[in-house]
């Protein structure tokens, strides 16, 4: 990971280096993605990284770190949004239009947070592992004729 995303991690989420909350410095993911690497870094310093069990296990490591944090924003934001979805009277109509999109955004963010971007990083990490067996190379694979139950 470029030493600049690492510095703005440790520093500064949000906002510019006068510590104005403007705009996003980097994308949401980029949190799921540091938890990753440190802990398949620190698998690998510990020389635990000789198969793809390990590398599942180093990412099971790293994401429930962020399930936390993630579960308790989606939760807050979700608390708010969703009593307006279901308010009648003046103004409603607009005010759910206005939530709606944002209701869709945090469900999508959670999904790409919590299972696309490690499912993602599996296969980035698992090219740069030294070849396997082909027991460990596969999560399930179909039985066949001979090898199934009679």
């Amino acid at each position: 990971m470029p030493q600049e995303w690492e510095q703005k991690r440790r520093h500064k989420a949000l906002g510019d280096e006068e510590g104005n909350w403007g705009r996003l410095k980097y994308p949401v993911f980029f949190a799921m993605l540091v938890y990753l690497d440190e802990a398949y870094e620190r698998r690998v310093r510990e020389g635990r990284m000789a198969t793809e069990q390990d590398l599942r296990e180093a990412i099971v490591e790293g994401a429930v770190q962020r399930v936390r944090p993630k579960m308790m924003t989606v939760a807050a934001i979700m608390g708010g949004l969703l009593p307006i979805m279901w308010t009648t009277g003046t103004g409603a109509d607009v005010m759910k239009r206005i939530a709606a999109p944002m209701i869709g955004g945090m469900v999508s963010s959670t999904i790409l947070t919590l299972i696309v971007i490690p499912a993602l990083y599996f296969i980035w990490k698992r090219r740069t592992m030294p070849s396997a067996s082909s027991n460990e190379t596969t999560f399930a694979r179909p039985m066949s004729s001979e090898s199934a139950p009679s």
